[in-house]
């Protein structure tokens, strides 16, 4: 397990991890949680995380209505699930 503490302001913060633990050695290839906590009014609570990625390709489906982009690290994602793209 692994905190990593963001200095917060108004919208997004973003952060990056290195990969490591939090005694430094590296993390082993699988699949991970991340959860975002934030105190307000001495509240403590849950935030919803983003992730970013890269996009290889865009799948239309079969009614020629939907979109599905393709990523690598994150996989198949439909458009409802997207919340910008740069």
């Amino acid at each position: 397990m692994r905190e990593i503490n963001v200095v917060p302001k108004d919208g997004v913060n973003a952060f990056a991890w290195d990969g490591t633990y939090a005694n430094g050695a590296p993390a082993l290839s699988g699949d991970y949680d991340i959860e975002a906590i934030a105190t307000v009014g001495g509240e403590r609570g849950s935030l919803e995380v983003l992730m970013s990625g890269r996009v290889s390709s865009v799948t239309i489906d079969s009614t020629g209505t939907g979109l599905t982009l393709n990523t690598g690290a994150l996989g198949a994602l439909s458009m409802n699930n997207i919340r910008r793209v740069m």
